[in-house]
């Protein structure tokens, strides 16, 4: 793969990125491949130690986005794990824990609101007050989960995205 075809694949790869960081991103790589034909080094040699240019822009894109939406972190991440299947074995199996996390606060969260709403017009146990500490409590526990998947997408995103510096070896 030619320099040209390697940051065009790119390219198309950070499309979702802002324009800025984009641009960035790029003018990174098309200085790693003007220093690497500088020092003498083949320009499809300087290519293929990148990897695949698509690979390489779903974990720019990946990276980026995890800091922004934990969502958009979390799609990107399966995407990821799909185009390179068994070796990814472990971050399937961390983003089914994450899954499993926002379906938990899910129904947390549902609790809460029946436990609050319902609840105290059917003389509860406790009274009144203690139907609104048990909804409280259920809420609480949402949140907690929603917390712990928002940082297990982040803690899979650093674990299993490398995302290399465009730095000439020698």
């Amino acid at each position: 793969m030619t320099r040209d075809q390697f940051l065009a694949a790119l390219e198309r790869g950070l499309l979702r990125l802002p324009a800025v960081k984009r641009a960035e991103i790029l003018a990174d790589y098309r200085s790693y491949f003007a220093e690497g034909l500088a020092a003498g080094r083949e320009e499809r040699a300087l290519a293929d130690s990148l990897g695949n240019p698509a690979r390489l822009a779903a974990e720019l894109r990946v990276g980026h986005e995890a800091g922004h939406s934990a969502f958009r972190g979390f799609i990107g991440l399966m995407a990821i794990a799909l185009l390179d299947g068994v070796r990814w074995f472990p971050l399937v199996v961390g983003l089914l824990v994450v899954c499993l996390l926002i379906g938990c606060a899910a129904v947390a969260a549902v609790c809460a609101a029946f436990t609050v709403v319902v609840l105290p017009f059917d003389l509860p146990l406790g009274g009144v007050a203690a139907v609104l500490l048990r909804g409280v409590a259920l809420l609480a526990a949402s949140l907690a989960a929603l917390s712990a998947a928002r940082a297990g997408v982040q803690l899979l995103v650093k674990f299993f995205i490398r995302l290399p510096s465009p730095e000439v070896s020698p």
